[in-house]
């Protein structure tokens, strides 16, 4: 456990645990916060009322901010009279518009102190979050998802990133998405789940949500960070035909190739265990 101590909120108790995911909380928080200023900005220089500000200012007052807020105090460990002080703030029957400079400083400070702390504080089983995180984009063949998973846990220093065993706390699939996307490196897996028609032709291709997000993370990381793992002769995607693909094969020549394409990424591979 750490001990901070912060003017306003006094002495705080946390774990590097809650560190890390306190600073998460804590930059989407400041995200919406942001937001909301920026739209309280552009009603102020429209001579009308633009209704559809209004609407998403009032989603952010109403919902998401305290909502947001209120997951940021209960992962934190301190007195019951201040979490008191913050549930107040965070009540949707207060106007939250006038506390949002309250929910600010207070939201300011403390991410000032974790921010510092994951710099700064050296932890003896090794740093904060030290692993590298690698992102799976799957379809509905579990058997092959499970086994890159499992694959990418023998590396000591990589963290696989499956969306749908991650926490949502509220948020919706796309910003679940967009949180768990910050990562060093991503993997597609192209597996025959769907079923083409055209004419008299049939032809088999990868689920459309993993093509959106190869298109994605290509775009968000450039091609040297993404490796495609193609199972079977499915369709592939006209506008990645460049992409370079490893094909799967039950001898798993197609885990060395990709434990190579993460290493030469950058991340901190040792092929030794590599495992066929």
């Amino acid at each position: 456990m750490f001990l901070l101590f912060s003017e306003n909120l006094g002495l705080v108790n946390l774990s590097v645990l809650e560190i890390s995911d306190l600073h998460k909380i804590g930059l989407k928080l400041q995200k919406l916060i942001q937001r909301y200023h920026k739209i309280r900005e552009l009603e102020m220089s429209e001579n009308s009322l633009n209704t559809d500000l209004v609407m998403e200012r009032s989603k952010l007052t109403n919902n998401r901010i305290p909502e947001e807020f209120s997951n940021f105090v209960s992962e934190i460990s301190i007195s019951t009279l201040e979490k008191d002080q913050f549930r107040d703030l965070s009540q949707n029957h207060y106007p939250i518009g006038s506390n949002i400079s309250r929910i600010e400083e207070y939201v300011n400070e403390y991410m000032e102190v974790l921010t510092n702390l994951q710099e700064t504080v050296e932890v003896s089983n090794g740093p904060i979050n030290d692993k590298q995180k690698v992102f799976i984009v799957h379809g509905h063949d579990n058997s092959l998802k499970y086994e890159t998973s499992s694959f990418l846990k023998d590396f000591p220093n990589i963290e696989p990133i499956i969306l749908h065993e991650q926490v949502s706390r509220g948020n919706t699939i796309i910003e679940k998405f967009e949180e768990y996307s910050n990562v060093e490196f991503a993997v597609i897996l192209l597996s025959p789940d769907d079923i083409n028609l055209y004419e008299d032709m049939t032809t088999e291709r990868a689920r459309q949500n993993v093509v959106l997000e190869l298109g994605y993370f290509v775009g968000k990381m450039g091609r040297g960070k993404v490796s495609l793992i193609k199972k079977g002769n499915i369709e592939f995607p006209s506008d990645v035909q460049g992409v370079v693909y490893l094909p799967y094969d039950s001898p798993g020549k197609w885990k060395i190739d990709l434990a190579r394409e993460m290493k030469d990424a950058g991340l901190d591979i040792d092929l030794n265990y590599v495992k066929t």
